[in-house]
């Protein structure tokens, strides 16, 4: 027997060729496990980058290579990491691959090129910019500007 919260996460989709497939929700502790390890994976690459950069380089040349490194590579990771693996066949990133997850349309099929970027377009908003906030130093940039941030972030959000 079958709890509701368990009803819930439960979708019964009927394919073209009627067949019943049910199909189980991931839960909020799923989606958040296999974001962190895509989140690990980005930080594992920029390191290495950085590592790299770091030994072909050296003195003040190094230090500001790592830096373009760094900047350059999670601008790059974070806007085209996910869309890329949305993007193929298995529409899943390593995270959810591991985690066993799939992004799918609401019928169970494979999500369009606007869907995706328009997903991880969003996850700018509701993650890394509030991210970015809660790290930035309020004395360098001032306490309004973080506030107004949070707040900017906030009203899109919702």
């Amino acid at each position: 027997m079958t709890s509701a919260a368990e009803d819930r996460m439960l979708r019964t989709l009927i394919t073209p060729e009627g067949v019943d497939l049910r199909v189980r929700l991931a839960n909020r502790a799923e989606r958040a496990l296999a974001l962190v390890i895509d989140l690990a994976i980005m930080m594992c690459a920029l390191i290495v980058l950085s590592f790299i950069a770091a030994a072909a380089a050296s003195g003040r040349v190094a230090t500001e290579l790592v830096a373009i490194i760094w900047l350059l590579g999670f601008f790059l990771l974070r806007n085209f990491y996910f869309t890329i693996f949305e993007s193929t066949p298995r529409a899943a990133t390593p995270g959810k691959r591991i985690m066993r997850l799939r992004v799918a349309t609401r019928d169970g099929g494979p999500v369009n090129a606007d869907a995706i970027v328009a997903r991880n377009a969003m996850r700018e908003l509701e993650f890394y910019l509030p991210v970015s906030f809660m790290f930035s130093q309020a004395d360098d940039i001032g306490a309004w500007v973080v506030l107004c941030g949070a707040v900017w972030c906030l009203v899109f959000v919702l």
